[in-house]
């Protein structure tokens, strides 16, 4: 793959994990609530359901809509690839015209927050591999870990793993970048958080748009049509 088409792949991957942080953060800001960590929202219900029992139930609603966005993406992309289609394009799009809606239009913000979560759950299911290293754009977690597991091959092995290492990490950057900036239009601003974000949502979009007829050229001048984006068996 050509240098400059890896720059923009990657400053894609950016975009995309840099607007999940960015809604993690501002749902955090404005509801306390985080709207792409499940293992804490896991943890916020059951002790909501025991100690106050109020709003247990919202985390439920949540947790499903984070799981019906990843039930969506498998439906939208049944196949373990990342080939450049079209369709991820369109969905960045849709994404962004319902945060733009929502920041322009009054709404009960247990409703954003399942469409945030759905978007995320959405967005973290899209298969997106890159020379074999799935992207997860909301799961942190998983980043950490894939991120130290590969730094403690290198170490034990002295080989390439450092690089996948790096990759991972920039993704978890990425995310913290995208909180960073949402913390700092909350407390500095009086910005609108939603109208701010879908703006990148659609710069995402666009981008993908642009980049993807090299990729598809790449998959093209392949020997196999995944070769460059998933690991072969």
């Amino acid at each position: 793959m050509e240098r400059s088409t890896t720059y923009k792949l990657f400053l894609w991957f950016f975009l995309l994990s840099f607007s999940a942080g960015y809604l993690n953060g501002a749902t955090m800001l404005l509801y306390a609530v985080p709207s792409s960590h499940f293992t804490g929202n896991l943890t916020n219900l059951i002790l909501d359901f025991f100690y106050q029992g109020e709003f247990w139930y919202f985390f439920i609603i949540y947790l499903l809509c984070f799981f019906l966005g990843s039930v969506a993406a498998g439906i939208i992309f049944p196949v373990n690839a990342f080939y450049p289609d079209i369709r991820y394009s369109i969905i960045l799009f849709g994404t962004g015209s319902v945060f733009s809606a929502c920041s322009l239009l009054p709404i009960y913000p247990p409703i954003l927050m399942s469409l945030t979560t759905f978007s995320l759950g959405l967005q973290n299911g899209m298969t997106i591999f890159y020379k074999g290293l799935q992207v997860r754009t909301t799961h942190v977690t998983g980043n950490i870990t894939a991120s130290g597991y590969m730094f403690g091959r290198y170490l034990r092995y002295k080989d390439s793993s450092w690089k996948s290492g790096l990759f991972f990490f920039y993704h978890v950057a990425s995310f913290g970048v995208g909180s960073t900036v949402a913390a700092f239009l909350f407390f500095k601003t009086h910005w609108n958080l939603l109208l701010i974000v879908s703006l990148v949502i659609f710069a995402a979009a666009g981008l993908y748009l642009h980049i993807r007829p090299l990729l598809i050229t790449e998959v093209r001048t392949s020997e196999h049509e995944y070769s460059w984006s998933k690991d072969q068996k």
